[in-house]
């Protein structure tokens, strides 16, 4: 249930966009303000505690939840009729722009700009270096503590401790969970040189029902919780010549609560959970979901569905429930037996969609014993926000009790999810923005000119969680783009977000007698910001200006300190001080070259960096790095080593990046294999000492693209791919076994002429 607070406006940069809705909204959409002095100079040749260039934020009105569903209906007709009036100009006007112009010169997105044509209703403090070293480097140590004190086993690489993420693999130290490309759960025993399959769910895939629909299903991600194994996966459907919506198992529209229970008394039949044939055969059952009469609506035809398995037995898992929400999955987080599931939506075809009827044009939830939910119209947020393509879009944010199987709350908001950040106390969901700027047209010489500035902003929203609610708290929009999800950090209640902040200048030239139109680019401009928020979203303090010219390549905040690496032909890590929110102070500033996309707290005074390295601005391969950040005024870095490889899923996805601090131990995919390495201050890094040289960890034996993951459970070390299991020992590297679990292709070598190595690529 939302319970609204006080939201501060969203900026003048979105004034574009608040025309385009502002014929069903009665205040203008807006954001949040800066302190007057809001903090620290990011110039280490400058004091600690320099303000920072004052931010330009205007304040408006506030942004609300919806009172009905027939303002819900409104604002997303005047949406659709700004996008085909968008259309219409693009097609009776292919010579032009294209682009409609607002009446200040700003348009936001495609089709923003001509949304903006209508009528608005829119009205008129920092310690020394010396006193915060001690403070910082102790907040540092908090990681190692909690690692040393962790289970005998490891767990997904999450941003905040006791907040779970889903992932393609999980362990309780005793069985792997492992989801296999996507089309089965392998359930693996975690005994060393003895480890098996012991049982397999068979997840749908793609089904056709007798009315021609189709439906295919994608999993995304894994968790465990108390004896239950959950599934999240997105199923999308659609038949020729139509945009259809498709309810699954028991959950369709107008389904009887009998029905429901004879659907999923049929997943868990007598055929399905069948005894294996032999004693040496593991158990196999069949996935829940399937396809059933359609209900048509404007939304993009898709579910997001939770599976649910009792694994209290791992080798004879059963199904237990399924429950579902609209759209496709975004992320999801797990904290004290609540799953927190957000999904996109998007208004594809709003022809189909119903005034009378909300379940067409609102997201809805689903339980496997009633009909379609539409989310409350009192839990719908006005917020700004537009996909790439202009269509409109909804965020839906669901709490889900596992326990139970039902929803504890949900809520949508207009305006599709990119980044969330969980904290106990909070969700924070971003949605960015592309704007341009416009000049009036004028004459130089032949050419009729346009000058265009673009930059871009990300809204932020704050969702404060309660035992099993979501409400609705505030909201700001700040300039620039966050990298992912830690670039936010919530401590002490503020949260602290850093933004890349890209602006562009050019022009558009125009010569119509001689059919000639050209953009030429005048000049680019790359700062960086760290700003500091309080609960109500307002900013409290900032370091504006931080690198510029450099691109923020990877953020990580530990208690009162941050680290921020930039990167344009050397890689600055920045150690910033936050003990004082509202006077932030960078302490110092090391060079070396590369950049660290993944930074990982490494025990007390040591933070470890994932990246590559770089000839000029061209990465050249991979490496490891480890900051002695014991002294923030004087970070260094204290040991590096390159990495023979080209990529890793490791630059892009932390949960791909294996980090034990208790045993010292890293691993990483490289190319198509995985490296495991090991870590001491007297010695740096080195090769894991794999008795069999890791050649089990190639291609060839985990299969090709077959994302592995490394993990340690007692005294072993695992490696688990998409088809293969590899298990060492964890004190001496002894290879135990080499357990294939699902036929693979056979590889086809092939020489690269650029590096001279031999990959093995599955065709």
């Amino acid at each position: 249930m939302i319970r609204p607070a006080a939201f501060p406006a969203l900026p003048a940069l979105q004034k574009g966009l608040a025309a385009a809705l502002a014929l069903a909204l009665a205040a203008t959409l807006g954001g949040c303000s800066t302190a007057g002095d809001p903090g620290g100079s990011n110039d280490p040749g400058q004091g600690p505690g320099q303000t920072a260039p004052d931010s330009e934020f205007a304040p408006v009105e506030e942004v609300h939840a919806a009172a009905d569903y027939d303002e819900v209906y409104q604002i997303l007709d005047s949406a659709n009729a700004a996008m085909q009036a968008e259309q219409a100009a693009w097609e009776s006007d292919a010579g032009a722009d294209g682009i409609a112009e607002s009446a200040n010169g700003t348009s936001i997105g495609s089709a923003d700009a001509a949304a903006s044509k209508s009528e608005s209703a829119s009205g008129p403090e920092a310690e020394t270096p010396s006193e915060t070293a001690a403070s910082v480097s102790a907040d540092a140590a908090t990681g190692a503590a909690a690692d040393a004190e962790a289970a005998n086993y490891s767990g997904t690489n999450v941003q905040v401790e006791g907040i779970d993420e889903g992932d393609i693999i999980k362990t309780d130290g005793k069985y792997l969970y492992r989801l296999s490309a996507g089309q089965d759960v392998v359930i693996l025993s975690a005994d060393g040189a003895d480890s098996a399959e012991v049982a397999r769910i068979s997840l749908p895939f793609e089904t056709t029902s007798d009315d021609g629909t189709v439906s295919s299903s994608w999993p995304a991600a894994l968790y465990l919780h108390d004896g239950k194994l959950v599934v999240v996966r997105t199923v999308n459907y659609w038949k020729e010549g139509q945009h259809r919506v498709m309810p699954f198992l028991g959950a369709e529209v107008g389904r009887t609560a009998e029905a429901a229970e004879e659907s999923k008394a049929e997943a868990n039949s007598a055929d399905a959970t069948a005894e294996p044939e032999t004693a040496d055969e593991p158990a196999a059952i069949a996935g829940m979901g399937g396809v059933t009469d359609p209900h048509g609506s404007a939304l993009s035809a898709s579910r997001t569905l939770v599976d649910v398995y009792d694994v209290s037995d791992p080798a004879s898992p059963a199904a237990l429930y399924s429950v579902a929400q609209d759209g496709t999955y975004n992320d999801s987080r797990l904290m004290d037996g609540s799953l927190t599931l957000l999904t996109n939506s998007h208004v594809w075809d709003f022809d189909a969609a119903k005034a009378d009827d909300p379940a067409t044009y609102v997201p809805c939830t689903y339980d496997d014993q009633e009909k379609a939910t539409p989310v409350a119209a009192t839990d719908v947020c006005i917020l700004p926000g537009k996909d790439a393509y202009g269509f409109e879009s909804y965020t839906t944010v669901s709490l889900i009790d596992l326990a139970g199987g039902s929803f504890f709350d949900s809520l949508t908001m207009l305006g599709e999810a990119e980044q969330i950040y969980m904290s106990p106390n909070a969700l924070y969901v971003t949605q960015s923005a592309w704007e341009e700027t416009k000049s009036e047209p004028y004459e130089e010489s032949v050419y009729t000119v346009t000058d265009i500035e673009s930059s871009s902003s990300t809204t932020i929203t704050r969702l404060p969680l309660g035992d099993g609610t979501i409400d609705l708290g505030a909201s700001c929009t700040l300039p620039g783009y966050l990298r992912n999800q830690f670039n936010m950090d919530e401590y002490d209640g503020n949260l602290r977000v850093a933004l890349n902040d890209d602006r562009t200048k050019g022009r558009q030239l125009e010569d119509p007698s001689h059919g000639v139109s050209s953009y030429e680019y005048l000049e680019e401009t790359q700062v960086n910001a760290l700003y500091v928020l309080d609960e109500s979203m307002e900013a409290i303090g900032s370091i504006e200006d931080l690198a510029p010219g450099e691109e923020i390549k990877s953020v990580r905040f530990d208690g009162a300190a941050g680290y921020v690496v930039t990167f344009k032909q050397i890689d600055p890590l920045f150690a910033i001080d936050l003990s004082d929110p509202e006077s932030p102070a960078v302490l110092s500033a090391l060079k070396i070259p590369g950049f660290s996309s993944y930074l990982h707290p490494f025990g007390e005074g040591r933070l470890l960096g994932f990246g590559q390295t770089v000839e000029g601005d061209v990465a050249t391969g991979l490496k490891l790095s480890m900051f002695d950040t014991s002294d923030p005024t004087d970070v260094r870095e204290i040991a590096q080593l390159p990495i023979d490889g080209d990529y890793s899923d490791g630059l892009y996805d932390h949960k791909a990046v294996f980090v034990s601090v208790e045993h010292g131990i890293i691993g990483v995919p490289v190319d198509e294999g995985y490296q495991l390495f090991t870590y001491t201050d007297a010695d740096g890094f080195a090769p894991f000492p794999l008795s069999d040289g890791g050649d089990a960890l190639d291609a060839q034996t985990l299969g090709s693209h077959a994302q592995p993951r490394g993990l340690f459970s007692g005294d072993d070390l695992y490696v688990c791919s998409d088809w293969t299991l590899v298990a060492y020992g964890l004190a001496d590297g002894e290879l135990l076994t080499v357990l294939p679990f699902k036929d693979q292709p056979e590889p086809a070598v092939y020489s690269s002429e650029e590096t001279g190595r031999e990959s093995a690529i599955a065709e």
